[in-house]
């Protein structure tokens, strides 16, 4: 295949683009299956036969359990939806051009891809503000896209972790093929942490909150990190949502005199993000090197947060 012509490149990234946001927005379908086994790298991990039921359970486990699939989840303190990252992304949907009250969010991922899209397929005729509004939301998604792409690996499915590579490898080849003037570099700012340790009122359930909040802690846990450290230690976790389990956990430990053994486990977890961000940092998409940058920090942050404790956890005891 020849080398792509300009408007030839947004048309495939807005097919890219569409193909992502439908999968996201729906998990696997009969139709998307047949257009994915023609992608390379990505055919290969559909299967053969697409059980609607069992797609659909799936999709669920993935994004309605264990990865937030909306910007909010990983840029506002209480890691919910709204605040400041929907406001952003409302404001790109109008100057795009679209209703607000769309399907889905205006910071879901799928949402977001389809605006993407959509701008892609309008390069054909390109003017000043579109281009920068392809910068705008580039710096936007690029900074919480690499943590999402890593929650949806750790949920062990082969499809849905390729197309999560896929979907930042789109993200940061459009970006470089911007022209230098409206590759916006980003500008994350992560809300500051409490110092949760200064304030005697203190309790297991308000750290279990921290570190189920990604813009406070750096770090995603997922309900089956969850889990599997209280099956290691033989403790109950509990059910309802992450941080219901963590404090559940933190709170069993305690009884059980096992504190500085989950403090452990939840270091090891903070590492292999705190490495993770760190290996990210040589990337020459400088959205995602610069928010790789702030990251990290924040984990670094917590495994300060954590080493205390377990510091004064071994002094009382």
């Amino acid at each position: 295949m020849g080398i792509l012509t300009p408007a030839e490149a947004f048309a495939a990234r807005a097919a890219a683009y569409d193909l992502l946001a439908r999968f996201f927005r729906q998990g696997l379908t009969a139709d998307l299956a047949n257009e994915l086994r023609q992608l390379p790298g990505v055919g290969d991990a559909v299967p053969d036969n697409v059980d609607p039921d069992g797609q659909a359970a799936e999709h669920y486990r993935v994004f309605g359990l264990d990865v937030f699939p909306y910007a909010s989840a990983y840029l506002e303190a209480d890691g919910r939806m709204g605040g400041e990252t929907s406001d952003f992304m409302a404001r790109i949907l109008v100057a795009a051009g679209n209703d607000v009250a769309g399907p889905e969010a205006p910071d879901h991922i799928s949402t977001e891809l389809n605006v993407l899209s959509q701008m892609c397929r309008a390069y054909a005729e390109p003017n000043e503000t579109g281009v920068v509004l392809h910068g705008d939301l580039l710096a936007h998604l690029l900074s919480w896209l690499p943590a999402f792409r890593t929650s949806v690996h750790r949920c062990e499915n082969d499809l849905y972790g390729r197309l999560a590579d896929l979907t930042i490898d789109v993200a940061c080849d459009h970006w470089r093929s911007l022209p230098a003037g409206a590759r916006n570099i980003g500008g994350l700012a992560l809300p500051p942490p409490p110092n949760l340790l200064s304030d005697e009122r203190t309790s297991l359930r308000d750290l279990a909150e921290h570190l189920s909040r990604p813009a406070l802690s750096g770090i995603v846990l997922n309900r089956n990190d969850i889990m599997t450290a209280a099956r290691s230690l033989g403790l109950p976790r509990g059910f309802g949502d992450r941080s219901l389990m963590l404090g559940n956990l933190l709170g069993a430990a305690g009884t059980y005199d096992t504190v500085d053994r989950l403090i452990e486990i939840l270091e090891e977890l903070s590492h292999a993000w705190k490495d993770y961000f760190d290996d990210l940092r040589a990337s020459d998409v400088e959205p995602v090197a610069n928010a790789a940058l702030l990251w990290g920090d924040r984990v670094r942050t917590t495994l300060e947060l954590l080493s205390e404790i377990r510091r004064l956890t071994s002094a009382a005891e």
